[in-house]
Protein backbone atom coordinates (compact mmCIF):
# COMPACT_ATOMS: atom_id res chain seq x y z
CA UNK A 1 0.00 0.00 0.00
CA UNK A 2 1.36 3.39 -1.00
CA UNK A 3 1.27 5.97 1.74
CA UNK A 4 -0.33 9.28 0.67
CA UNK A 5 2.05 12.20 0.25
CA UNK A 6 1.55 14.88 2.88
CA UNK A 7 2.57 18.34 1.71
CA UNK A 8 4.67 20.22 4.29
CA UNK A 9 3.29 23.44 5.72
CA UNK A 10 4.93 26.79 5.00
CA UNK A 11 6.37 26.75 8.53
CA UNK A 12 7.93 23.34 7.91
CA UNK A 13 9.36 24.30 4.53
CA UNK A 14 10.80 27.48 6.02
CA UNK A 15 12.48 25.43 8.76
CA UNK A 16 13.75 22.91 6.19
CA UNK A 17 15.05 25.39 3.63
CA UNK A 18 16.10 28.34 5.76
CA UNK A 19 18.65 27.95 8.52
CA UNK A 20 18.46 30.42 11.39
CA UNK A 21 21.62 32.52 11.39
CA UNK A 22 23.19 35.25 13.46
CA UNK A 23 23.33 37.65 10.51
CA UNK A 24 21.58 41.03 10.76
CA UNK A 25 17.97 41.17 9.57
CA UNK A 26 15.49 43.98 9.05
CA UNK A 27 11.73 44.01 9.64
CA UNK A 28 9.05 45.76 7.62
CA UNK A 29 5.65 46.12 9.33
CA UNK A 30 2.68 47.00 7.11
CA UNK A 31 -0.23 49.05 8.46
CA UNK A 32 -2.70 49.35 5.54
CA UNK A 33 -5.10 51.91 7.04
CA UNK A 34 -5.48 55.56 5.96
CA UNK A 35 -7.76 58.44 6.84
CA UNK A 36 -8.32 58.92 3.12
CA UNK A 37 -6.58 57.68 -0.01
CA UNK A 38 -4.50 60.17 -1.99
CA UNK A 39 -5.35 60.67 -5.67
CA UNK A 40 -2.01 59.28 -6.88
CA UNK A 41 -1.70 56.32 -4.48
CA UNK A 42 -1.78 52.70 -5.63
CA UNK A 43 -0.29 51.23 -2.43
CA UNK A 44 -2.06 48.40 -0.63
CA UNK A 45 -4.10 50.55 1.74
CA UNK A 46 -7.68 51.25 2.76
CA UNK A 47 -9.63 54.29 3.89
CA UNK A 48 -12.72 54.10 6.11
CA UNK A 49 -11.96 50.58 7.36
CA UNK A 50 -11.46 51.50 11.01
CA UNK A 51 -13.66 48.62 12.17
CA UNK A 52 -10.96 46.19 11.01
CA UNK A 53 -8.02 47.77 12.83
CA UNK A 54 -8.30 45.82 16.07
CA UNK A 55 -8.64 42.43 14.35
CA UNK A 56 -5.83 43.27 11.93
CA UNK A 57 -3.35 44.19 14.68
CA UNK A 58 -4.22 40.98 16.54
CA UNK A 59 -3.39 39.00 13.39
CA UNK A 60 -0.21 41.00 12.79
CA UNK A 61 1.03 40.41 16.34
CA UNK A 62 0.36 36.68 15.85
CA UNK A 63 2.44 36.72 12.65
CA UNK A 64 5.33 38.34 14.53
CA UNK A 65 5.26 35.45 17.01
CA UNK A 66 5.31 32.94 14.15
CA UNK A 67 8.74 34.18 13.06
CA UNK A 68 10.33 33.70 16.49
CA UNK A 69 11.95 30.33 15.68
CA UNK A 70 13.37 31.54 12.36
CA UNK A 71 14.74 34.84 13.65
CA UNK A 72 15.68 33.86 17.20
CA UNK A 73 19.42 34.10 16.47
CA UNK A 74 19.32 37.15 14.20
CA UNK A 75 20.05 40.69 15.32
CA UNK A 76 17.32 43.04 14.10
CA UNK A 77 19.17 46.12 12.88
CA UNK A 78 16.26 48.13 11.48
CA UNK A 79 12.48 48.27 11.59
CA UNK A 80 10.26 50.22 9.20
CA UNK A 81 6.58 50.65 10.08
CA UNK A 82 4.94 51.71 6.83
CA UNK A 83 1.59 51.77 5.12
CA UNK A 84 -0.90 53.11 4.58
CA UNK A 85 -0.60 55.61 7.39
CA UNK A 86 0.64 53.96 10.60
CA UNK A 87 0.04 57.15 12.58
CA UNK A 88 -3.69 56.98 11.84
CA UNK A 89 -4.18 54.08 14.28
CA UNK A 90 -4.15 54.48 18.06
CA UNK A 91 -0.75 54.47 19.74
CA UNK A 92 -1.73 51.41 21.79
CA UNK A 93 -1.53 49.32 18.61
CA UNK A 94 2.01 50.49 17.82
CA UNK A 95 2.85 49.71 21.44
CA UNK A 96 1.55 46.13 21.01
CA UNK A 97 3.64 45.68 17.85
CA UNK A 98 6.85 46.98 19.43
CA UNK A 99 6.28 44.91 22.58
CA UNK A 100 5.90 41.73 20.52
CA UNK A 101 9.02 42.48 18.46
CA UNK A 102 11.11 43.03 21.59
CA UNK A 103 9.83 39.83 23.18
CA UNK A 104 10.45 37.63 20.13
CA UNK A 105 13.57 39.05 18.48
CA UNK A 106 17.03 40.34 19.40
CA UNK A 107 16.78 44.05 18.76
CA UNK A 108 20.09 45.83 18.25
CA UNK A 109 20.42 48.64 20.85
CA UNK A 110 21.21 51.15 18.08
CA UNK A 111 18.61 49.82 15.63
CA UNK A 112 17.05 52.37 13.28
CA UNK A 113 13.29 52.27 13.90
CA UNK A 114 11.15 54.31 11.50
CA UNK A 115 7.45 55.02 11.46
CA UNK A 116 5.63 56.74 8.61
CA UNK A 117 3.37 59.59 9.71
CA UNK A 118 1.07 61.98 7.91
CA UNK A 119 0.26 65.47 9.13
CA UNK A 120 -3.23 65.52 10.57
CA UNK A 121 -2.86 62.04 12.08
CA UNK A 122 0.11 62.56 14.42
CA UNK A 123 -0.34 64.13 17.86
CA UNK A 124 2.00 65.09 20.68
CA UNK A 125 0.71 62.10 22.67
CA UNK A 126 1.40 59.67 19.83
CA UNK A 127 4.81 61.14 19.12
CA UNK A 128 5.77 60.91 22.78
CA UNK A 129 4.65 57.29 23.03
CA UNK A 130 6.56 56.38 19.87
CA UNK A 131 9.68 57.88 21.42
CA UNK A 132 9.24 55.89 24.63
CA UNK A 133 8.81 52.72 22.55
CA UNK A 134 12.22 53.27 20.96
CA UNK A 135 11.10 54.65 17.61
CA UNK A 136 13.89 57.03 16.63
CA UNK A 137 13.12 58.04 13.05
CA UNK A 138 10.01 59.70 11.64
CA UNK A 139 9.14 59.78 7.95
CA UNK A 140 6.68 62.60 7.29
CA UNK A 141 4.65 62.72 4.09
CA UNK A 142 4.39 66.25 2.71
CA UNK A 143 4.73 66.12 -1.13
CA UNK A 144 4.17 69.88 -1.67
CA UNK A 145 3.87 73.17 0.23
CA UNK A 146 1.12 74.87 -1.79
CA UNK A 147 -2.22 74.24 -0.08
CA UNK A 148 -4.20 74.11 -3.32
CA UNK A 149 -1.71 71.59 -4.62
CA UNK A 150 -2.10 69.48 -1.48
CA UNK A 151 -5.88 69.52 -1.95
CA UNK A 152 -5.48 68.45 -5.58
CA UNK A 153 -3.24 65.56 -4.48
CA UNK A 154 -5.91 64.42 -2.04
CA UNK A 155 -3.82 65.19 1.04
CA UNK A 156 -5.73 65.80 4.29
CA UNK A 157 -3.53 68.59 5.65
CA UNK A 158 -2.17 72.05 4.91
CA UNK A 159 1.49 73.02 4.83
CA UNK A 160 0.96 74.97 8.05
CA UNK A 161 -0.25 71.79 9.78
CA UNK A 162 2.76 69.93 8.45
CA UNK A 163 5.15 72.57 9.82
CA UNK A 164 3.41 72.50 13.21
CA UNK A 165 3.73 68.70 13.34
CA UNK A 166 7.39 68.87 12.30
CA UNK A 167 8.22 71.38 15.03
CA UNK A 168 6.23 69.38 17.58
CA UNK A 169 8.30 66.27 16.77
CA UNK A 170 11.46 68.31 17.25
CA UNK A 171 10.21 69.43 20.67
CA UNK A 172 9.55 65.80 21.63
CA UNK A 173 13.19 65.06 20.81
CA UNK A 174 13.30 63.50 17.35
CA UNK A 175 16.61 64.26 15.66
CA UNK A 176 16.13 62.05 12.59
CA UNK A 177 13.20 63.15 10.41
CA UNK A 178 12.62 62.42 6.74
CA UNK A 179 10.32 64.48 4.52
CA UNK A 180 8.79 63.00 1.35
CA UNK A 181 8.40 65.35 -1.62
CA UNK A 182 7.02 64.88 -5.14
CA UNK A 183 7.81 66.71 -8.37
CA UNK A 184 6.52 66.51 -11.91
CA UNK A 185 2.98 67.04 -10.62
CA UNK A 186 -0.02 68.06 -12.78
CA UNK A 187 0.58 71.53 -14.25
CA UNK A 188 3.45 72.07 -11.79
CA UNK A 189 5.91 74.85 -12.61
CA UNK A 190 9.60 75.03 -11.79
CA UNK A 191 8.84 78.06 -9.62
CA UNK A 192 6.39 76.08 -7.52
CA UNK A 193 8.95 73.29 -7.07
CA UNK A 194 11.63 75.78 -6.02
CA UNK A 195 9.28 77.18 -3.38
CA UNK A 196 8.59 73.68 -2.04
CA UNK A 197 12.31 73.04 -1.58
CA UNK A 198 12.89 76.48 -0.06
CA UNK A 199 10.20 76.04 2.59
CA UNK A 200 11.25 72.49 3.50
CA UNK A 201 14.91 73.45 3.80
CA UNK A 202 13.99 76.14 6.32
CA UNK A 203 12.87 73.28 8.59
CA UNK A 204 16.21 71.51 8.05
CA UNK A 205 15.20 67.82 8.14
CA UNK A 206 17.95 65.20 8.29
CA UNK A 207 16.66 63.34 5.23
CA UNK A 208 14.65 64.27 2.14
CA UNK A 209 13.15 61.85 -0.38
CA UNK A 210 12.36 63.30 -3.80
CA UNK A 211 10.08 61.30 -6.07
CA UNK A 212 8.84 62.02 -9.57
CA UNK A 213 5.12 61.41 -9.97
CA UNK A 214 4.14 58.13 -11.58
CA UNK A 215 0.53 58.06 -12.77
CA UNK A 216 -0.52 54.56 -11.81
CA UNK A 217 -3.56 52.66 -13.06
CA UNK A 218 -6.56 52.29 -10.74
CA UNK A 219 -6.00 55.70 -9.16
CA UNK A 220 -8.10 58.87 -9.52
CA UNK A 221 -5.12 60.57 -11.15
CA UNK A 222 -4.99 57.90 -13.86
CA UNK A 223 -8.60 58.47 -14.93
CA UNK A 224 -8.15 62.25 -14.76
CA UNK A 225 -5.04 62.00 -16.92
CA UNK A 226 -6.83 59.78 -19.43
CA UNK A 227 -9.63 62.37 -19.60
CA UNK A 228 -7.00 65.10 -20.19
CA UNK A 229 -8.17 67.11 -17.19
CA UNK A 230 -4.60 68.30 -16.70
CA UNK A 231 -1.15 67.92 -18.21
CA UNK A 232 2.12 66.72 -16.76
CA UNK A 233 5.25 68.87 -17.12
CA UNK A 234 7.20 67.87 -20.20
CA UNK A 235 10.32 65.72 -19.80
CA UNK A 236 12.71 68.67 -20.02
CA UNK A 237 10.98 70.55 -17.20
CA UNK A 238 10.68 67.39 -15.11
CA UNK A 239 14.42 66.72 -15.42
CA UNK A 240 15.18 70.38 -14.66
CA UNK A 241 13.18 70.00 -11.44
CA UNK A 242 15.17 66.91 -10.47
CA UNK A 243 18.58 68.45 -11.07
CA UNK A 244 17.58 71.73 -9.43
CA UNK A 245 16.73 69.73 -6.29
CA UNK A 246 20.04 67.91 -6.54
CA UNK A 247 22.01 71.17 -6.71
CA UNK A 248 19.90 72.94 -4.09
CA UNK A 249 20.17 70.10 -1.57
CA UNK A 250 23.92 69.71 -2.15
CA UNK A 251 24.41 73.39 -1.31
CA UNK A 252 22.64 72.78 2.00
CA UNK A 253 24.88 69.87 2.96
CA UNK A 254 22.76 66.93 1.82
CA UNK A 255 24.46 63.91 0.28
CA UNK A 256 22.77 62.43 -2.77
CA UNK A 257 23.18 58.75 -1.88
CA UNK A 258 20.42 57.10 -3.95
CA UNK A 259 18.52 58.16 -7.06
CA UNK A 260 15.63 59.62 -5.03
CA UNK A 261 17.18 60.13 -1.59
CA UNK A 262 19.29 62.78 0.13
CA UNK A 263 20.57 62.96 3.69
CA UNK A 264 22.76 64.89 6.06
CA UNK A 265 25.99 63.07 6.94
CA UNK A 266 25.24 59.95 8.95
CA UNK A 267 21.49 60.03 8.30
CA UNK A 268 21.00 57.89 5.19
CA UNK A 269 18.17 55.39 5.66
CA UNK A 270 19.72 52.14 6.93
CA UNK A 271 16.53 50.20 6.32
CA UNK A 272 16.16 51.06 2.65
CA UNK A 273 19.81 50.26 2.04
CA UNK A 274 19.01 46.67 3.03
CA UNK A 275 16.70 46.44 0.00
CA UNK A 276 19.24 47.95 -2.38
CA UNK A 277 22.08 45.69 -1.23
CA UNK A 278 20.13 42.38 -1.07
CA UNK A 279 20.22 42.17 2.72
CA UNK A 280 17.90 39.94 4.74
CA UNK A 281 14.46 41.30 5.59
CA UNK A 282 11.14 39.92 6.74
CA UNK A 283 7.90 41.67 5.81
CA UNK A 284 5.08 41.31 8.31
CA UNK A 285 1.51 42.31 7.52
CA UNK A 286 -0.84 42.40 4.56
CA UNK A 287 0.95 42.07 1.20
CA UNK A 288 4.38 42.36 2.81
CA UNK A 289 7.41 40.90 1.00
CA UNK A 290 10.41 39.09 2.50
CA UNK A 291 13.89 38.11 1.32
CA UNK A 292 15.81 35.70 3.53
CA UNK A 293 18.59 33.30 2.52
CA UNK A 294 17.89 33.83 -1.19
CA UNK A 295 14.23 32.94 -0.73
CA UNK A 296 11.49 35.44 -1.62
CA UNK A 297 8.11 35.33 0.07
CA UNK A 298 4.95 37.41 -0.42
CA UNK A 299 2.06 37.65 2.00
CA UNK A 300 -1.55 37.49 0.85
CA UNK A 301 -3.12 40.78 -0.25
CA UNK A 302 -6.59 39.68 0.93
CA UNK A 303 -7.22 41.35 4.28
CA UNK A 304 -9.92 38.92 5.40
CA UNK A 305 -7.70 35.92 4.62
CA UNK A 306 -4.84 37.59 6.47
CA UNK A 307 -6.89 38.28 9.58
CA UNK A 308 -8.48 34.82 9.60
CA UNK A 309 -5.01 33.20 9.41
CA UNK A 310 -4.18 34.43 12.92
CA UNK A 311 -0.44 34.11 12.39
CA UNK A 312 -0.50 30.80 10.47
CA UNK A 313 2.24 31.35 7.89
CA UNK A 314 0.83 28.55 5.76
CA UNK A 315 -2.27 30.72 5.25
CA UNK A 316 -0.50 34.08 5.17
CA UNK A 317 2.29 33.45 2.66
CA UNK A 318 0.80 33.31 -0.83
CA UNK A 319 4.06 32.89 -2.73
CA UNK A 320 7.40 31.41 -1.69
CA UNK A 321 10.21 30.64 -4.11
CA UNK A 322 14.00 30.50 -4.13
CA UNK A 323 15.69 33.39 -5.89
CA UNK A 324 17.67 31.92 -8.79
CA UNK A 325 21.30 32.83 -9.39
CA UNK A 326 20.19 34.71 -12.51
CA UNK A 327 17.66 36.73 -10.49
CA UNK A 328 20.27 37.47 -7.81
CA UNK A 329 22.71 38.77 -10.42
CA UNK A 330 20.03 40.97 -11.96
CA UNK A 331 19.01 42.36 -8.58
CA UNK A 332 22.61 42.91 -7.51
CA UNK A 333 23.03 45.15 -10.56
CA UNK A 334 19.76 47.04 -10.94
CA UNK A 335 19.20 47.58 -7.21
CA UNK A 336 22.84 48.33 -6.41
CA UNK A 337 23.13 50.84 -9.24
CA UNK A 338 20.36 52.91 -7.66
CA UNK A 339 22.96 53.91 -5.08
CA UNK A 340 25.22 56.77 -6.09
CA UNK A 341 28.24 54.76 -4.94
CA UNK A 342 27.17 52.08 -7.37
CA UNK A 343 28.28 48.46 -7.14
CA UNK A 344 31.61 46.82 -6.35
CA UNK A 345 33.05 44.40 -8.89
CA UNK A 346 34.86 42.64 -6.05
CA UNK A 347 31.58 42.14 -4.19
CA UNK A 348 30.08 40.65 -7.37
CA UNK A 349 33.03 38.25 -7.67
CA UNK A 350 32.79 37.19 -4.03
CA UNK A 351 29.03 36.66 -4.24
CA UNK A 352 28.82 34.81 -7.56
CA UNK A 353 32.34 33.39 -7.97
CA UNK A 354 32.47 35.07 -11.36
CA UNK A 355 33.96 38.29 -12.70
CA UNK A 356 31.32 40.82 -13.61
CA UNK A 357 32.80 41.06 -17.12
CA UNK A 358 32.02 37.39 -17.75
CA UNK A 359 28.29 38.04 -17.35
CA UNK A 360 27.86 41.70 -18.20
CA UNK A 361 31.04 42.72 -20.02
CA UNK A 362 29.36 43.75 -23.27
CA UNK A 363 26.50 45.55 -21.51
CA UNK A 364 28.88 47.48 -19.24
CA UNK A 365 31.17 48.38 -22.16
CA UNK A 366 28.24 49.72 -24.22
CA UNK A 367 26.80 51.74 -21.32
CA UNK A 368 30.19 53.29 -20.53
CA UNK A 369 30.60 54.13 -24.22
CA UNK A 370 27.21 55.89 -24.15
CA UNK A 371 28.26 57.84 -21.02
CA UNK A 372 25.52 56.16 -18.98
CA UNK A 373 27.86 54.28 -16.62
CA UNK A 374 31.21 55.25 -15.19
CA UNK A 375 33.94 52.91 -13.96
CA UNK A 376 36.16 54.19 -11.17
CA UNK A 377 38.54 51.61 -9.77
CA UNK A 378 36.49 48.76 -8.34
CA UNK A 379 33.14 50.48 -8.73
CA UNK A 380 30.54 50.97 -11.44
CA UNK A 381 27.94 53.73 -11.03
CA UNK A 382 25.43 55.75 -13.02
CA UNK A 383 26.46 59.02 -14.65
CA UNK A 384 24.11 62.01 -14.51
CA UNK A 385 22.98 61.07 -18.01
CA UNK A 386 22.44 57.52 -16.79
CA UNK A 387 20.32 58.75 -13.88
CA UNK A 388 18.08 60.64 -16.30
CA UNK A 389 17.25 57.43 -18.16
CA UNK A 390 17.85 55.02 -15.29
CA UNK A 391 14.93 52.75 -16.18
CA UNK A 392 16.51 52.15 -19.58
CA UNK A 393 19.97 51.57 -18.11
CA UNK A 394 18.86 49.25 -15.31
CA UNK A 395 16.73 47.19 -17.68
CA UNK A 396 19.91 46.32 -19.58
CA UNK A 397 20.93 44.05 -16.68
CA UNK A 398 17.89 41.80 -17.03
CA UNK A 399 19.22 38.48 -18.36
Amino acid sequence: MIEPTIEPTIEQTIEQTIEPTTEPVSLYIHIPFCKSKCNYCDFLSFAHEDDKIDEYITALVAEIRSYHSLLRNNIVKSIFIGGGTPSVIEAKYIESIMKEIKENFNLEPTAEITIECNPGTISREKGTIYKILGINRISLGLQAVDNERLKHLGRIHTFEEFAQNFNMLREIGYDNINVDLMFGLPNQTLGEWKETLKQVLILNPEHISVYGLLVEEDTPYYSQYQQKKWELPDEEIERTMYWYANECLAQKGYEHYEISNYSKKGFSCKHNKVYWTLGKYIGIGLGAASYYDQIRMDNTRNIDQYMNAQGDLNEIISNKAPSTIIAQKEEFMFLGLRLMEGISKKDYLNKFNQKIEEQYGEVVFDLIKQDLLIEEGDRLSLTNKGIDISNYVLAKFIL
